[in-house]
């Protein structure tokens, strides 16, 4: 994943359409894997305990709240320690709201993790991604 400020720069670096609507499109999709895990969180635990779980990540793990699609193997750490074996759970009900966001297909498999789910979101995303931006 690259940093919010690698995707601005890339995008203004460069001249050629694609270019840039890939990088937007990798920022979305970090943006929505932030946003998604926000309100799960939140909607799981209510404001103040979410708060807590966010304070814990940003500063035990060095991670904010607006930067988890960047550092998304503390989340998974953070969402073993807090929930223990719910967090498969947890990781499925992220991963599920992150689908709807992208307008995706959401198929459970019984041995992915919240990685994996991710990493085939990721991968249907930019299938999507390519079948309406790539060449005609």
């Amino acid at each position: 994943m690259i940093t919010k400020e690698e995707a601005k720069e890339s995008a203004h670096s460069r001249s050629d359409g694609k270019s840039c609507v890939h990088t937007e499109n990798q920022l979305r999709f970090g943006e929505l894997i932030d946003t998604t895990v926000s309100e799960t969180i939140v909607g799981l635990l209510g404001q103040d305990a979410s708060q807590v779980f966010f304070g814990h990540l940003r500063d035990q793990r060095g991670v904010p709240e607006d930067m988890v699609a960047q550092r998304l193997d503390m989340l998974f750490t953070t969402l073993d320690r807090v929930f223990g074996v719910a967090s498969r759970t947890v990781g499925k009900i992220i991963v599920r709201y992150l689908c709807r966001n992208l307008s995706l297909k959401f198929a459970e498999n019984s041995v992915y993790n919240l990685s994996d789910y991710v990493q085939e979101a990721l991968i249907d995303y930019v299938r999507k991604i390519v079948l309406l931006f790539g060449p005609k």
